[in-house]
């Protein structure tokens, strides 16, 4: 599963789209982000990948590759969630743990931004579990909604 990176516009359209009923201070942000893309990092490629209901170790990308976004949204229930994102081609785990964030009341939005980059050596891999430290994953219906923006490493 190569990246498959295409126009940023296209990617805007689908993030724009994904975000039409999110807080609009994320659409704001998203908006800024793009903003700041067009200015400053002309011709840029982008792949937007999707997620739903995330519990187990979900594959973003399987080679190197550069993080731009990574937008969350918790489901309707409040049992924590904690999103992980993990530089691995094939598996989160807790010993590549590159990020975690922590979703606790039905509706939570997160949206994280790294407009020049955030460089994953192997891979990008996220999954939902029940605890930071612990390996066992969110039950269906606890783990967040959202997308990662990525770009070739």
């Amino acid at each position: 599963m190569a990246l498959s990176t295409g126009q940023a516009l296209l990617a805007k359209q689908e993030a724009m789209a994904f975000l039409a009923n999110a807080k609009p201070a994320i659409q704001r942000e998203m908006k800024q982000l793009f903003g700041y893309l067009a200015d400053h990092r002309l011709n840029l490629d982008l792949e937007f990948v999707a997620f739903a209901d995330l519990t187990s170790d979900t594959v973003i990308a399987d080679a190197a590759n550069q993080v731009i976004a990574i937008y969350l949204k918790k489901q309707a229930t409040s049992t924590a969630a904690i999103f992980k994102a993990n530089d691995h081609a094939t598996v989160g785990g807790s010993t590549t743990i590159v990020i975690a964030q922590e979703l606790n009341a039905s509706g939570d939005e997160f949206l994280l931004t790294y407009p020049d980059g955030w460089a994953q050596g192997t891979g990008f891999t996220c999954s939902s579990q029940t605890t930071t430290a612990g390996d066992t994953d969110s039950t269906s219906g606890d783990g967040p909604d959202g997308f990662v923006l990525i770009q070739d490493a």
